[in-house]
């Protein structure tokens, strides 16, 4: 304790040189830890908006269907498997759709497209593109025929607008090309442009009817979970209670995303670390002045009878109180302004184009775990450790007889 309140009066000996160290690590700091929180909110809105509107938590399709995506790999007993989505608690909604692979054409132009057969009361509490749908735009609620939805980049493409027709071509359940002409009753904008270029919504029994099936015939199961965390487990407990089955949650659905979440938490402690070893060799050279300039001081120390080992944790103890007055403070002022912008948002709209053709939202939520604040005050203590042997070393290495004798 006599050694922690001597190394707190010595950092403050020279305030100076002091309030430099701690202003460079609060800087440095606020810096990474806001950087980290920034590209950690941007990773998370991308997954967060990827099952919201692609993906859902879990998805169930015919292991075959996932090959080569052929209409006639249906899902077999529909109906039992519903029924047992709805006794599994943990489950929060799911939607029976048909996926077809198809053509969308107009006069002007045509492109290949998803197009997915939904029920749109089961869709509604599954997906969120009515979310963004435009103001003029409808979620099938007028009872036309052969009703579609579209996103924008997709209408740009085949230049179509609301109540637009457009024909959709694929292949019925026997292999057949066939076609039915839709109205477009819904255009929508999501985060995401490659989606909303390749992705249209009909009803479930329109697209049922001209593919030669069932009304309630689905070739996928899209299932939302009342937490994200448990789509893995839960996935791999359905696998083994429907082998006959392809079960896949997010993370195996899409891999990317599934790579960048669980690689994030690392970037932003690799980035931290980095930040972290440069302002390690600052307070290095600081902590090699104040020796330098104490050497007669330290001399007199050890000659009256105070130990190397003391010595050595008096200069560590020094630089370590130096690190984390610095840390303290970065962290806090840290948090107050990641937790005011991930309430209010940063708009990057200058770069909105730029950022949705890769799938992120161009408002981002910066966001850090608090357990991160915990992670990262053991590396400030670390690096106040580190940088603060070699000055400890040449501190006790000082012969006294000669120190006492320095000018």
């Amino acid at each position: 304790m006599m050694i922690i309140q001597i190394a707190w009066r010595n950092i403050w000996r020279n305030k100076l040189r002091s309030l430099v160290v701690i202003i460079a690590v609060t800087l440095g700091l606020i810096g990474g830890i806001f950087s980290s929180a920034l590209m950690k909110g941007m990773s998370d809105e991308r997954v967060e908006s990827a099952i919201n509107n692609e993906l859902s938590d879990i998805q169930i399709h015919h292991p075959k269907y996932l090959e080569n995506n052929e209409t006639e790999y249906i899902l077999p007993n529909v109906a039992n498997l519903e029924s047992f989505l709805h006794s599994v608690p943990r489950v929060k909604q799911f939607s029976a759709r048909l996926r077809v692979v198809g053509m969308a054409s107009t006069a002007e132009s045509g492109v290949g497209a998803n197009i997915i057969g939904i029920d749109p009361e089961m869709e509604l509490q599954v997906t969120f593109v009515h979310q963004f749908l435009d103001s003029a735009s409808g979620y099938f609620d007028e009872a036309k025929k052969n009703p579609v939805i579209i996103g924008q980049k997709l209408a740009e493409k085949l230049k179509v607008h609301q109540r637009s027709k457009i024909v959709l071509t694929f292949q019925d359940n026997e292999g057949n090309l066939v076609g039915g002409a839709f109205r477009v009753v819904g255009i929508f904008k999501t985060s995401n442009t490659m989606f909303d270029e390749t992705n249209l919504f009909v009803l479930r029994s329109d697209l049922a009817r001209l593919t030669g099936f069932s009304p309630e015939t689905s070739n996928e199961i899209a299932i939302r979970l009342s937490s994200h965390k448990e789509a893995v487990k839960l996935a791999s407990e359905w696998k083994n209670k429907y082998p006959e089955l392809a079960v896949e949650s997010w993370k195996e659905i899409s891999p990317d995303l599934a790579m960048m979440t669980d690689f994030m938490d690392q970037m932003m402690y690799i980035f931290l670390i980095i930040i972290l070893l440069a302002l390690g060799f600052g307070i290095v050279n600081t902590m090699l002045m104040v020796v330098l300039e104490r050497v007669k001081e330290l001399g007199m120390l050890m000659a009256i009878g105070m130990n190397k080992v003391n010595v050595f944790l008096m200069i560590m103890t020094e630089t370590i109180l130096l690190s984390l007055t610095g840390g303290v403070l970065g962290m806090l002022i840290s948090a107050l302004l990641v937790n005011y912008f991930n309430k209010e948002g940063i708009n990057l709209a200058a770069v909105a184009n730029g950022m949705e053709s890769f799938g992120f939202s161009a408002w981002i939520y910066p966001d850090i775990e608090p357990d991160f604040y915990f992670g990262l005050s053991v590396l400030i203590i670390l690096t106040g450790i580190i940088a603060s042997v070699y000055p400890a070393r040449k501190a006790i290495r000082l012969n006294p007889a000669d120190a006492v004798r320095t000018d």
